[in-house]
């Protein structure tokens, strides 16, 4: 049950992850201030925005360390992983002279500042570039180890990588000087090592370096498929940043740091999607591989499902308890109250987007990324006018009703694509059944809560896990297959804990 253990692995790294980002949150808003705090959001921003400049390369990357193993012939994809670790460091020096040379630009006519020294300013989005340049390789190492399906070394990484980054800025801030500055020095050094470390366990998880060469006949083998993963790698990064990226231009700093607070409550649920995805994308391109279509089929509605239970219920009480969280998070009911209604919309939206993950994991995993091209073209032409329209008249909350309004689309145009070629005949059914009946078990329950009037309870924790609760065991109780994989995977790891 190694797929078990790499998705408990995957959802307990996430979750430590999540809760170390969470909890460093407040601290940031004490020590720097809403407005230095949209800072960072901003730096997150351009970081997903370097993303563009992967190309498909670390999906194609996953998917050609997966089908090697399981081919068991490893040159090829050694000389792969050489050629293209020599290019990405390239293109980091590339990212960390832009940011650089772009920083008077980015200081003087996009971020709305009020309250910060431009200088200072100015020497933050230096050192934030060097950040995102020390980081950026390390998504094709990580890439090539999850395509081994050692996600429980590469979670362990990511939730130490976390952890020092968050510690130790905190630390930092606290004791020597709570400035931007000193707060992207620490992630520019944190982001170094934790590239270094990936790039040792990439090469760890190939069996060594035996046979690596930099070799272009490699590279121009997976380019038609890594091209059509970096067209799609554009349309998902327009999907997730162009609100934020509207935003960071049309706000001044201090209210894009309360939509990027809204947007870390509801980006939670991706802590739970992530670990799913890595674990079931390799498993996938190895069925494919190996002609295995029932099999693939079993894991493809089994394992919506289990993603419907992980996200659904947790979606529906911070939707619910959207203010509530939020003041007890920060501390700041004024904030909490601004941001609530805008939590509530990306919370939902983002739930029924974690599904589309399935459909996604399917059409790269059998080599068809023009699917996935075709559906975000069709997407982008929807979503760029809402989200520009909406924005402009609603800002922020505009930006959130785009975002719920885009993936319900998204759900049912993305379904009916997808099954049209792959698992012909399986759509409605897992429309319907994967997707459907946990939502309706979820909304169920929630609709059980509103009429107890439970929303604007004092004791809105012990209500939430209540309905969190009663909601997960509903969409377990109605799906006898998942009632069973999961008593599976609990007496693997409990014969595991034995052995050892």
């Amino acid at each position: 049950m190694r797929l078990g253990r790499n998705l408990l692995a995957g959802l307990a790294g996430s979750a430590w992850t999540g809760i170390v980002s969470l909890a460093a949150t407040p601290f940031y808003l004490t020590l720097l201030g809403i407005e230095s705090f949209g800072m960072i959001g901003f730096f997150m921003t351009l970081q997903a925005l370097m993303s563009l400049l992967d190309v498909g390369l670390s999906p194609t990357m996953n998917r050609e360390v997966a089908r090697s193993l399981a081919a068991g012939d490893l040159v090829p994809v050694r000389c792969l992983l050489h050629s293209l670790g020599n290019l990405y460091c390239l293109v980091a020096l590339c990212i960390g002279a832009a940011v650089v040379l772009a920083a008077p630009w980015l200081v003087e006519h996009w971020l709305r500042v009020q309250s910060i020294p431009l200088p200072n300013l100015m020497q933050a989005v230096v050192l934030m570039g060097l950040a995102i340049a020390a980081r950026w390789p390390a998504g094709l190492f990580l890439a090539a180890t999850n395509g081994s399906q050692r996600l429980v070394l590469t979670s362990s990484l990511s939730a130490a990588y976390a952890t020092t980054a968050a510690v130790g800025a905190i630390l930092l801030l606290s004791g020597y000087a709570a400035t931007l500055e000193v707060y992207f020095a620490w992630q520019l050094l944190a982001a170094a090592a934790y590239t270094l470390a990936l790039r040792k366990a990439a090469w760890a998880s190939l069996k060594g370096r035996e046979g690596a060469k930099f070799s272009f006949s490699e590279v121009r083998r997976v380019w038609r498929f890594s091209a059509g993963m970096g067209l799609i790698a554009v349309s998902s990064v327009v999907f997730t940043q162009l609100d934020k990226t509207l935003l960071s231009r049309m706000l001044d700093l201090a209210a894009f740091g309360r939509y990027m607070l809204a947007w870390m409550v509801a980006g939670s649920l991706y802590l739970l999607v992530t670990p799913v995805f890595n674990a079931v994308y390799p498993r996938f391109s190895a069925l494919v591989a190996a002609g295995d279509q029932a099999r693939l089929r079993e894991l493809y509605r089994l394992g919506t499902r289990f993603m419907a239970t992980l996200v659904f219920p947790l979606a529906m009480v911070l939707a619910m308890f959207a203010e509530q969280v939020v003041a007890t998070w920060t501390g700041d009911a004024v904030i909490a109250k601004a941001v609530a209604p805008v939590v509530t919309l990306l919370v939902t939206g983002s739930a029924l987007h974690a599904m589309m993950f399935f459909p996604y994991a399917l059409q790269l995993a059998s080599g068809l990324p023009r699917l996935s091209l075709l559906i975000n073209m069709v997407m982008i032409a929807v979503l760029v006018p809402l989200t520009i329209v909406l924005t402009l008249s609603h800002a922020e909350l505009g930006a959130a009703w785009a975002w719920l309004m885009l993936h319900v689309f998204y759900l049912l145009f993305g379904t009916w694509v997808t099954h049209r070629t792959l698992l012909r005949g399986a759509g409605l059914g897992w429309l319907l059944g994967d997707v459907g009946l946990p939502l309706a078990s979820t909304v169920a329950i929630a609709c059980v809560g509103l009429a107890a009037d439970v929303y604007g309870s004092e004791q809105w924790v012990g209500w939430g896990l209540a309905l969190w609760a009663a909601s997960t065991g509903l969409c377990v109780a109605v799906s006898p297959e998942l009632r069973a994989s999961i008593r599976t995977m609990a007496l693997s790891v409990v014969a595991t804990r034995r052995e050892s």
